[in-house]
């Protein structure tokens, strides 16, 4: 510091703790928070989970596991995949409320897919589950 600007009582300056040059002088450096990558599930498809593996015992079930490409920027990322004996379903799970986009996803994803089968279910108000197969 300039002492005849401050005076000779100027504070000293402060200590530089910062490791990470986009942090502010002073500012402490943050842990980086590593995200997990589990899959997450919501309430209807745990529900729902504990089905499949009574349906399917002893198949591999893999939770949000591929993500598939439709068109130019355009995904669809299916609740549950289930490897059958002959065949690979792609199972969605819909709630009482659906948004805009999901159905015609799901459907698309049929139609570009033709090799994989597309299986939306849904819990009816009694309790039961619901399924539709989605054709190409």
């Amino acid at each position: 510091m300039n002492a005849h600007l401050f005076g000779p009582s100027a504070p000293p300056p402060p200590k530089v703790t910062a490791t990470n040059p986009r942090l502010p002088p002073g500012e402490p450096a943050k842990k980086r928070i590593k995200q997990s990558q589990a899959p997450v599930m919501n309430k209807l498809e745990t529900r729902y989970y504990e089905v499949l593996k009574q349906i399917f015992p002893g198949a591999p079930i893999k939770i949000q596991a591929m993500t598939l490409k439709l068109a130019n920027g355009l995904r669809y990322t299916p609740d549950f995949i289930v490897f059958g004996k002959h065949r690979m379903v792609a199972i969605e799970t819909k709630g009482k409320w659906v948004d805009g986009d999901s159905i015609p996803k799901l459907k698309m994803a049929a139609a570009v897919w033709p090799e994989i089968q597309f299986t939306l279910v849904w819990e009816d108000g009694a309790g039961h589950w619901r399924e539709q197969e989605i054709l190409p």
